[in-house]
């Protein structure tokens, strides 16, 4: 008996932990039961946005855009979710790795200019973008779409007349993949060379 009554002392100053620290982010947890202290912890990643999950931990959110306080994007957090439109808006600054990555249903990407850094993969797999809408004078490392196979030469020329001229600093690169340079004439390239831009 006092081992039980021990491990249940345990088990409650666990969850007082987490609470604590859940609030300590700036979400309220309040009486909520602990079965929901993984949607809480969900709010803390997503700034407080209240993304839906199901079952399997997906989220199912169509149209994802972040509350005004969002400064970045945690790794693997929106990971095969079923995204169709993203906005990244003006005071992002960070994209993690693997953020979006094997999110099939993705089709369209707004990226503000704020945002600098960009982790590896964090569009991987993402095969069914039509869209992405970089802001003008974006300056970003780690910008690669190259799994984005359906993007159009319009498209891909609007995100390289977007790209902020980097003449006389340190070069940096736009990763589009072999199937979309295929699309873009060698001129079209330039537009992004004479800003001291690789396209690879």
């Amino acid at each position: 008996m006092a081992n039980l009554v021990t491990n249940i002392n345990r088990a409650i100053a666990d969850f007082d932990s987490i609470k604590t620290a859940i609030e300590k982010k700036g979400v309220t947890v309040g009486n909520a039961p602990t079965s929901e202290y993984g949607n809480k912890i969900a709010e803390i990643q997503t700034g407080g946005q209240e993304i839906y999950f199901n079952s399997g931990g997906q989220c199912y959110i169509k149209d994802l855009t972040f509350p005004a306080n969002v400064t970045s994007i945690g790794n693997r957090v929106y990971s095969k979710c079923n995204i169709v439109s993203l906005t990244i808006h003006n005071g992002i600054t960070s994209i993690g790795y693997n953020a979006f990555n094997v999110c099939s249903n993705l089709i369209s990407v707004y990226i503000a200019n704020s945002v600098t850094s960009v982790g590896a993969q964090a569009f991987g797999f993402c095969k069914n973008i039509e869209s992405i809408i970089l802001e003008k004078d974006i300056d970003c490392t780690g910008l690669n779409f190259s799994w984005s196979t359906k993007l159009s030469a319009d498209t891909m020329v609007a995100m390289l007349e977007a790209l902020k001229d980097n003449t006389g600093t340190t070069a940096k690169t736009l990763t589009l993949g072999s199937i979309n340079l295929a699309k873009l004439t060698a001129e079209q390239i330039q537009i992004a060379t004479n800003k001291n831009w690789n396209v690879a």
